[in-house]
């Protein structure tokens, strides 16, 4: 085993349990010195694996953990998230046709236990949708009120108008699902 790549994994892994952690408590849960801990963060770091909290002394994983994660899934043929991830066909399209009919998207516990969400889609002046617009929140919180539905709807409208968009939702009138 190459110690030192072994050391820096066991950091990954302790920052992935706690998210947050100073260097004295990082370097204790590894059981390595502040110093080798401190040394380990600063190459992590250059390679954006971990970064400091802004405005704290705390390190937290980095955004190229989530890109190494996306390759890895993006390889799997079929990537169910969670136990509660819609795969049936038909509820799909019951769920996209309530999303059409109300523009707004929601999951609970799809992608992650314990945290749940809504969205909306944002347009721009081609009538396209270009990304979207939501909150998370702990799946206990469940469900949002119908004034968080409706600031979500608003921001998602407020930022299509500003992309150019002739209106919101940009879906068709009627929706009607496949025939079998």
């Amino acid at each position: 085993m190459i110690q030192s790549v072994d050391r820096s994994v066991r950091i990954l892994l302790a920052l992935q349990g706690a998210r947050r952690l100073s260097l004295a408590d990082l370097a204790a849960r590894v059981e390595l010195p502040a110093s080798t801990v401190h040394g380990i963060l600063a190459t992590l770091s250059a390679h954006g694996m971990v970064e400091q909290e802004a405005g704290s002394s705390r390190y937290m994983l980095g955004p190229a953990v989530v890109r190494l994660s996306t390759v890895y899934l993006d390889s799997l043929e079929f990537r169910s998230m969670t136990g509660e991830t819609i795969v049936d066909p038909a509820l799909l399209e019951g769920h996209l046709i309530d999303v059409a009919r109300t523009g707004i998207a929601s999951e609970r516990d799809e992608a992650l236990l314990g945290e749940s969400g809504i969205a909306a889609p944002v347009f721009d002046a081609s009538g396209t949708a270009v990304g979207a617009i939501g909150i998370v929140l702990p799946s206990s919180d469940w469900p949002p009120s119908a004034s968080m539905h409706d600031d979500v709807r608003e921001a998602a409208r407020n930022i299509s108008r500003e992309l150019g968009a002739q209106g919101w939702p940009m879906y068709p009138p009627a929706v009607e699902p496949a025939s079998a």
